[in-house]
């Protein structure tokens, strides 16, 4: 007969509810169960299992023989253990069954579901464990942020529930008045120590830009250009660079020569008794798209492509076109990216390699012509030549602007399309060149011995002869089309720079090199650019970026110009004009107007560098007492320099001569001038005899006071 029954049924039961199962067992585990058998005979038939665990047990209900045999519980309540008893507690508790033989068996056994939730309720505290220890770590960080926001602000009440937080207002800083107060710059006396001094800014303005290059805007940001082994340090630096060896070009070729050669299609035709039953048409760009043998053959030719061995312009001009153009595994095309790209890293700017043979080599390589025979021959005066240079640069855009019209669900991307593989290696190659050729091989009134030398990119524009043409053609057509599709123009606005940069040296050896000058290259092609984003419908936001972006600066600032006088008839010769104008903008809600305008004011700053001359001017005059140019021993900013601006610490010995321009070392010159009365309108803000009205907007970060040439 069963007294009692206190089972714990973990189906039941909730397993996350860890409390309500450690308090069942807990009280499962203080009573000691005592089974009573009417017919000890059956003993040995009874099938129980209790598992009574002290910390995390759990009890199964009793199974019974199909006997029918009654068996009943008593429970008692045990005397309070000892100490010796201890050990045995922590055991499973022991089963007395009455009526049975004397010292009866006992059941020790665990069943399989108790042990499985004392392995679940141990996982469950560790979890539990270490998301307290992360809500500790989380709560000790709010506290100590806490701590430091309260040193700073006093405890603002919680807003009522529904209601927004006001934006909190931050009181502006006085600006104190200057204690020295900047004089006006002016040239009109030549010969005085101020104008001299200001000149000699200038000079120094000009070194720093030889130095540093920051003149090559072809990017956002403009890098050292990469040399592989620049100071010679490898022992086979001086070695003569050699052709691949005739048997790696004789196996190159048997692949591509012997097929060429052949007919575009061939029939193959099977069936029995002769007679035409399928043809199987195999062309020149299927036998290119065996992906398979054309890596082998590129790990072939790297092998023989070494610091001192270079290909041949045939083998590149296969690689460009077989590898990457007409190529569907983007797999061979990225491969064949690859190798170019190492191929130019270890070649482009040695010593050893002549800059003729170098543009031979690679415009011999950039060409569309099918004899491979007279690849190795090229002229940099043969017209036909230069046109074949610029078919093929014109295909390479073309397939480039075909991949988005084509492509209906992915973007096409480096990854996905062999058009834009291309476009991103024929980008990197004029990049490099270009930025050497600037350095290197420019002309310039320093090095005028140097010969008449060009970069890539101008003969892929088929040179001077209609190079606007051409870049409208090309160059800008494809900055057209990835504007209006809205996708990474990174590749595009590279060649809109360099070419903008090649068309103002042009003006320059055509003595046009003023910004100013409505003759040139310079002022039609920002002409052709305002009248892309201008049609484009871009928003004002899109419209700022989209300026913004445009490098080198000047060429931003002729475009915006541009964009000014044409859409919106406001003339903007400099910053005169701007403030001049601000009770009209005032009341304009004109915001293309705004963004332009936005754009337009650091574009001046940046390309005539008025941060540099009046923070620099100021310095040395007021600053650190400079009196006497002639004195540099005793100047103390000779020792101390320049706080603001980096390169301007030593001023150079000579002042510049030039009495009208100042010609940039971007080939751009500016009339002085400009430079003074744009210059002067700043220092007016800065002195604080003039200030904006609370509606000024952006036009603060421009036009704002300063206390001194240190302190704003």
């Amino acid at each position: 007969m069963v007294l009692e029954t206190n089972v714990v049924d973990i189906e039941d039961s909730d397993d996350d509810d860890i409390l309500f199962l450690e308090q069942k067992l807990l009280e499962d585990v203080s009573k000691r169960k005592v089974y009573s058998l009417v017919n000890s005979a059956v003993n040995k038939q009874i099938r129980e299992s209790v598992d009574l665990c002290s910390d995390d047990s759990d009890r199964e209900e009793q199974k019974q023989d199909s006997s029918g045999e009654d068996e009943s519980v008593i429970e008692e309540t045990p005397p309070v253990p000892s100490e010796d008893q201890e050990a045995a507690e922590d055991s499973d508790q022991d089963i007395q069954v009455v009526g049975s033989v004397q010292n009866p068996p006992q059941l020790n056994t665990s069943s399989k579901k108790s042990k499985m939730f004392k392995k679940k309720l141990l996982e469950m505290e560790a979890r539990e464990e270490k998301r307290t220890r992360r809500e500790m770590k989380r709560r000790e960080k709010a506290e100590k942020r806490a701590a430091r926001e309260s040193l700073d602000s006093r405890e603002s009440v919680s807003p009522e529930p529904g209601k927004e937080e006001p934006a909190a207002v931050v009181a502006a800083v006085d600006i104190p008045l200057p204690t020295l107060a900047m004089e006006r710059l002016s040239l009109e006396e030549p010969n005085s120590n101020k104008s001299v001094l200001l000149n000699r800014i200038l000079s120094t303005i000009l070194e720093r830009q030889l130095a540093t290059d920051e003149c090559i805007q072809v990017s956002n940001a403009t890098p050292r250009t990469p040399r592989y082994d620049k100071h010679k340090e490898s022992s086979t630096s001086k070695r003569k660079l050699a052709v691949v060896g005739e048997q790696v070009k004789e196996e190159f070729f048997n692949r591509y020569i012997e097929k060429k050669e052949r007919e575009d299609r061939q029939q193959y035709y099977g069936g029995e008794g002769g007679e035409e039953e399928d043809a199987i048409d195999f062309t020149i760009k299927d036998e290119a798209n065996n992906h398979v043998a054309l890596l082998e053959i590129l790990e072939y030719l790297k092998c023989y492509t070494t610091l001192n061995t270079r290909p041949t312009s045939s083998i590149l001009n296969v690689i460009m076109k077989d590898f990457i153009i007409n190529q569907n595994s983007c797999k061979v095309a990225a491969r064949s990216y690859d190798y170019i790209n190492q191929f130019v890293l270890l070649h482009l700017g040695r010593d050893t390699l002549n800059r003729q043979e170098w543009l031979n080599l690679m415009l011999s390589a950039l060409r569309d012509n099918q004899t491979f025979n007279q690849f190795e021959e090229f002229s940099l005066e043969s017209g036909q030549d230069l046109q074949s240079c610029w078919r093929f640069f014109s295909l390479v855009l073309q397939n480039a602007m075909e991949a988005f019209k084509q492509s209906a669900a992915d973007t096409p991307s480096f990854t996905n399309n062999s058009a834009i593989v291309m476009l991103s290696l024929l980008v990197k190659i004029c990049q490099k060149d270009f930025e050497l050729w600037w350095k290197h091989y420019r002309p310039t009134e320093h090095k005028d011995n140097r010969d008449l030398s060009f970069p890539i990119l101008f003969y892929l524009l088929e040179g001077r002869r209609d190079i606007i043409e051409n870049a409208s053609n090309s160059v800008l057509k494809l900055y057209k089309t990835y504007l209006e599709k809205d996708v990474d123009m990174g590749e595009t606005r590279k060649l809109v720079s360099m070419t903008a940069m090649l068309l103002a040296h042009l003006d320059a050896q055509d003595n046009n090199g003023l910004l100013t000058k409505a003759k040139g290259f310079k002022l039609k092609f920002a002409s052709k650019i305002h009248q892309i984003v201008a049609k484009s419908n871009l928003n004002s936001d899109d419209l700022y970026m989209e300026l913004s972006l445009l490098k080198p600066s000047w060429l931003s600032l002729l475009v915006s110009k541009k964009y000014l006088a044409q859409e919106k008839e406001k003339k903007v010769a400099g910053l005169k004009d701007v403030v001049g104008g601000l009770e009209e903008l005032a009341t304009s809600c004109d915001v293309d107007m705004f963004a332009c305008l936005d754009n337009l004011i650091p574009k001046i700053i940046a390309t005539t560098q008025l941060h540099n001359i009046i923070r620099c001017y100021w310095y040395l005059v007021r600053e650190e007492g400079y009196a006497d140019p002639s004195k540099d021993k005793d100047n103390k900013s000779q020792q101390t320099g320049v706080l603001a601006f980096p390169g301007l610490t030593r001023l150079e010995k000579v002042a510049h001569r030039a009495p009208v321009s100042l010609k940039l070392k971007s080939d751009v010159s500016v009339l002085k001038a400009q430079i003074i009365e744009d210059s002067n309108i700043l220092i007016a803000f800065h002195n604080q005899e003039r200030i904006l009205d609370e509606s000024a907007g952006v036009l603060k970060s421009a036009f704002f006071k300063m206390s001194s040439a240190t302190e704003f």
